[in-house]
């Protein structure tokens, strides 16, 4: 089964990828086990919303890029632990004691996977905002339509509530259908 063929005028020219390559599959299990070994699940991550998953994750690539450029061959950089007696990066957004780099190699792997953290979090950011933004003008409508509707002895707070009740039970009906 095809993933995808190029991107667009030749960006990856010929090649096809018929399966995730290893790193593909590395970043997914390294994702997976933050989230079933350290709690970094996405209700956790959630509370990240001032970028601090990017941070983490440029910081550790940051460093991953430094000692990888300082010569050595693949099979070294990617077994050779990166030297930990460093301080933690000034731009890491946590406690210094949750600075823990490894290899270049698995340094990348754990960037890859918290900046996809970090893009999930967005799109539940962004799902949420449109869902309330969604809730806020069906409200809206229905409290005009209980207002034109209602009878001249009934008030409109009395319809209001029961017909927003109903129209946001009809909104989450329609998101949750639509995958939202």
């Amino acid at each position: 089964m095809e993933i995808w063929t190029g991107l667009g005028a030749g960006l990856l020219g010929d090649m096809t990828i018929r399966e995730p390559t290893q790193a593909v599959r590395d970043v997914i299990a390294e994702r997976i086990r933050q989230a079933r070994e350290e709690g970094w699940t996405a209700e956790h991550d959630d509370f990240h919303c001032l970028g601090e998953l990017a941070a983490a994750a440029c910081c550790y690539a940051w460093r991953a890029h430094v000692f990888a450029s300082s010569g050595g061959d693949a099979d070294t950089l990617c077994a050779t632990a990166i030297d930990v007696s460093h301080a933690a990066p000034r731009e890491w957004p946590w406690d210094e004691s949750w600075w823990k780099p490894k290899t270049v190699r698995r340094d990348y792997v754990r960037a890859a996977a918290m900046l996809i953290a970090e893009i999930e979090r967005l799109d539940r950011q962004a799902a949420r905002r449109f869902r309330d933004s969604a809730r806020a003008s069906a409200s809206s409508i229905a409290a005009e339509r209980a207002r034109n509707a209602a009878p001249a002895d009934v008030t409109t707070e009395t319809l209001t509530t029961a017909h927003l009740r109903q129209a946001v039970e009809m909104l989450d009906r329609n998101v949750d259908e639509e995958g939202g």
